[in-house]
C-alpha cells in the first residue's frame, strides 16, 4: 500500500513463470491490468462474514486511539504472529466458501491475501488486508458499519493521510 515511486513495483502474478513458486493466478485468461484491478479490491475481503472473527482487540485498538498513536504504528504493533494465525484460519473458512460457490475472484483474492502473509511476508501496515481489518475495526470502535465500498475508501484515506510516515518505514526497511 506505501507505493512511491523510489519502490519497486511487486510483481502482479498472472502466469505461472511469472508468479513464482506458489503465487496465485486469476483464473482465465486475465492480463496483468485485470489482475492490479482484481487485486484493488482485496480490502473488501475484510467485510466478509468469515473475516468478522479476524481483526484486532478493541480494547487495545481503542487505547492506541486515545493515546493518538499514528494507525500504521498501531498495525505494526498489534498485527503480530498470533493475529496472522488467525487471519489465515478465517482465510481458509472463506477459500472452503469460494470453492464451494465458484467464486474465482474472491479465490483469488483469498490466496494473494495468504500468499502476501506466508510468502512474501511484508509488514502488516503495508497488507492492504490488514489495513481494511483496522479500518474496519476502528470503524466498529465508532459504532459503525464499514460496508466494502467504504472500507476501500478508507484504505485509501490510510494511504493519503499516512503517506510520509509509509514512505519512512519502507526506506527503513530498505535499510535493514
Amino acid at each position: 500500500m506505501a507505493r512511491n515511486k523510489r519502490r519497486p513495483p511487486s510483481r502482479s502474478p498472472t502466469s505461472p513463470r511469472a508468479r513464482g513458486r506458489g503465487a496465485p493466478e486469476l483464473p482465465g485468461t486475465a492480463g496483468a491490468g485485470e489482475v492490479r484491478a482484481a487485486l484493488r479490491r482485496l480490502p473488501t475481503l475484510a467485510c466478509e462474514p468469515e473475516l468478522a472473527r479476524a481483526g484486532f482487540d478493541p480494547r487495545e485498538l481503542d487505547q492506541a486511539r486515545r493515546i493518538g498513536e499514528a494507525a500504521p504504528d498501531t498495525i505494526e504493533r498489534l498485527a503480530g504472529s498470533a493475529f496472522h494465525a488467525k487471519l489465515l484460519v478465517a482465510l481458509n473458512d472463506l477459500r472452503n466458501r469460494s470453492w464451494k460457490s465458484a467464486d474465482e475472484l474472491t479465490r483469488f483474492l483469498v490466496d494473494s491475501a495468504s500468499y502476501y502473509i506466508e510468502q512474501v511476508r511484508g509488514p502488516a501496515w503495508d497488507n492492504p488486508l490488514v489495513v481494511a481489518l483496522y479500518c474496519r475495526d476502528a470503524a466498529r470502535l465508532e459504532g459503525r458499519d464499514l460496508p466494502a465500498e467504504e472500507c476501500l475508501a478508507a484504505c485509501e484515506r490510510y494511504e493519503h493521510d499516512y503517506q510520509t510516515l509509509l514512505e519512512a518505514k519502507v526506506a527503513a526497511r530498505g535499510k535493514t
